[in-house]
């Protein structure tokens, strides 16, 4: 095998490892996984605290995540990750009704309020995404990559270090697929981490103690 092919196999390999990364931590599929762990695992909600959880993943991420798909397919938006920057901004917009419906339930019968403060965090990461992606396709990847590591470290402490790996994964993969610029990736995990991480902090000892 000549020095090129196996560089060709190397970055067919580096490419689908890169893809893997990218779909399985998707904005969506983190976002829900964190919504269902969280009650049980930080606030001690037990099955009620998941089924909140629950509901918190299906509003916030998996319908608006389907619908995107579905809408991706029909060619209605670029593709499932809405890699086209300008058509972001109504997604967001959407995603931030179903997620102001699901904080008010929340509060009519008293859900479990450790998820009212995951869900202002991420409300405000789509405000920023709402005014950010129009002028610059920062990467959502990154920014919910950060602001996970960022949220389970408040949570659960140093054992969420176990997370940064991941992280940093998902932030080179997207670099990799050339889908967003390094600058794009750092900038989407530093915002994901202090802002959104900062703001779950304080809706956190204000809601929670």
């Amino acid at each position: 095998m000549t020095v090129s092919a196996v560089g060709a196999l190397e970055h067919r390999r580096t490419r689908k490892t890169a893809v893997a990364l990218s779909e399985t931590f998707q904005p969506p599929l983190v976002l829900s996984a964190l919504f269902v762990t969280m009650p049980p695992l930080a606030q001690d909600a037990g099955l009620a605290g998941a089924l909140w959880g629950l509901l918190g993943a299906c509003a916030v991420c998996l319908l608006p995540f389907a619908a995107v798909i579905i809408l991706a397919r029909r060619g209605v938006l670029s593709d499932h990750h809405v890699s086209d920057k300008k058509q972001r901004a109504p997604i967001m917009a959407a995603t931030f009704a179903l997620t102001a419906l699901y904080m008010m339930a929340l509060l009519t019968w008293q859900g479990p309020m450790i998820l009212m403060a995951l869900a202002v965090a991420f409300a405000s990461g789509m405000v920023g995404l709402i005014l950010i992606s129009p002028w610059w396709k920062i990467s959502g990847h990154a920014m919910t990559a950060g602001s996970m590591g960022a949220i389970a470290f408040l949570s659960w402490g140093p054992w969420a270090l176990v997370a940064i790996p991941m992280c940093i994964a998902v932030c080179i993969s997207r670099v990799v697929l050339r889908a967003h610029t390094l600058a794009q990736v750092a900038a989407g995990a530093a915002f994901g981490a202090t802002v959104i991480g900062g703001i779950y902090a304080m809706m956190y000892r204000l809601l929670v103690g």
